[in-house]
């Protein structure tokens, strides 16, 4: 699946300078980024793995649902994230 057809389906624009970035990368690669050179210079920065057109395609096994496309997988997990964030604010909000 293209990532164009993936912006399409779910509704959302990346932008240029990302998508040229996706297109320069060794997919399953981890990437660094230090976001705060200049006050953390010792830090390695946060781990990042990103996937190509082809690993976003990917049939992956996911335990105890089936099989389905990386892209719908990532999905999920940040819809199960966003909702996990929700809830701990709203307890933190109460507590």
């Amino acid at each position: 699946m293209k990532i164009s057809k993936i912006q399409k389906e779910r509704t959302i624009i990346l932008p240029e300078k990302y998508l040229a970035f996706l297109a320069n990368i060794d997919a399953g690669e981890d990437y660094f980024f230090n976001e705060f050179p200049e006050e953390y210079p010792d830090f390695e920065g946060r781990c990042w793995a990103f996937y190509d057109e082809p690993l976003l395609s990917e049939e992956v096994e996911m335990i105890g649902i089936g099989k389905a496309p990386a892209h719908q997988q990532l999905a999920l997990y940040l819809k199960c994230y966003q909702q996990s964030l929700k809830k701990a604010k709203f307890i933190r909000l109460k507590g």
